[in-house]
Formats: C-alpha cells, sequence, structure tokens
C-alpha cells in the first residue's frame, strides 16, 4: 500500500452543467456504467491509495448515501456555495499527515496517467499542453519546472495548463500549512486551490 493520501475536492454545484446538476452534484454524473467519483476511487484504490478523503457542499447528502458502504472518510465544506475549492481544501488542512494527491471531483482521466503520475516523488502537478481557451489555469513551464500560474489562458509565455490533479510531499505540509492558516487569518480563503502553489 502506498503512503499517500488522496482528497477528492467535490464541493461544488457544477452550475455549467446546467440541468445535468441541478438535483444532482456533478461528481455523481454517469461515465459508462459508474459515476464520475466512482471512477476516481476505484483508480485510486487500484494505486494503492486506501485513505480517501471526500470533500462534499452541494447535495453532501446525496455523496454520502452514494459512498454509503465505501471506506471513504467525508468532510463537509460548509460553504461551498460561498467559496471557491480553496476553503474545501482548508477544512481538510488537520486531516492531511502524509504525502497526499489532490483531485478536482469532477475530471476523467486515464488510469496509466494516474500511475505515471504517482511516481514522481517530487511535488508536481498535471498539465496538458496546449492551453485551452475553456479554462483558465494557465501555466509557464521552463526546464521541466513550473515558474508561473496564470487565471488568464491568454497569459504570455505559458505553455501549459493545470488540470485539476496535484501531488505534495510529506515534506512540503508544514509551509501549506502555514499558507493556508495565514490566508484563514487575512480571511482570503475564497479563491482557487491552485493559489496556494
Amino acid at each position: 500500500m502506498l503512503k499517500i493520501q488522496a482528497i477528492i475536492l467535490a464541493a461544488g454545484k457544477g452550475s455549467r452543467f446546467h440541468d445535468l446538476t441541478k438535483k444532482m452534484p456533478k461528481c455523481l454524473l454517469n461515465i459508462g456504467n459508474t459515476t464520475i467519483l466512482d471512477r476516481q476511487i476505484d483508480l485510486l484504490l487500484e494505486n494503492g491509495i486506501h485513505e480517501i478523503f471526500v470533500v462534499t457542499g452541494y447535495q453532501s447528502d446525496l455523496i454520502k448515501k452514494h459512498l454509503n458502504k465505501k471506506n471513504i472518510k467525508i468532510i463537509k465544506n460548509e460553504k461551498y456555495d460561498i467559496f471557491d475549492n480553496l476553503y474545501s481544501f482548508w477544512c481538510m488542512k488537520n486531516f492531511i499527515t502524509t504525502d497526499f494527491i489532490c483531485i478536482y471531483g469532477d475530471l476523467v482521466f486515464d488510469r496509466e496517467l494516474l500511475l505515471e503520475f504517482l511516481k514522481n516523488k517530487n511535488n508536481c502537478l498535471m498539465i496538458d499542453d496546449p492551453i485551452h481557451e475553456f479554462d483558465n489555469h494557465s501555466v509557464e513551464i521552463k526546464s521541466g519546472l513550473i515558474k508561473n500560474i496564470n487565471f488568464n489562458y491568454n497569459a504570455l509565455n505559458h505553455n501549459g495548463q493545470f488540470i485539476g490533479i496535484l501531488k505534495f510531499n510529506k515534506s512540503s505540509l508544514y509551509l501549506l500549512k502555514k499558507s493556508l492558516n495565514d490566508l484563514e487569518k487575512n480571511k482570503n480563503l475564497g479563491g482557487e486551490f491552485i493559489i496556494l502553489i
């Protein structure tokens, strides 16, 4: 078993899905014969990750009921309709004790991609190329290192896009939690989780 935790951020309303998410959180939308959330959990379990947290918000009771028989820890973001996913991550901060992977709850990704990603021993983000107009997490990469992240897909010098999966090492937890506490102290938890990078 890998000594790594997994966090799935699944608190959002999914308003861009319109009618599909009026009564159901986007993580419970069907993909083939499963849901997005079940597929993510199954891929994590297949890769030896057994300590999985799901941060819920919108329609939290449906997610809790859906995961009832699985050994998944659920953390509820009571302010999901006020703040973005940074607050969801802040709700998790006291549960993180080791290396962890964080996944946006509406992502569908390839199992081999996840396996390769987990082999990386460094803090890392999963980046797509090219940049897409429909999203806003543009990344500048030089010599294999992330130099800048911008919320404007037209940003100069950006040559990739963060897709919503990242991995942090235990050695980074002190600084990560300190940053979260500083943001809370300054009442600045309304942004996106990616600003912590």
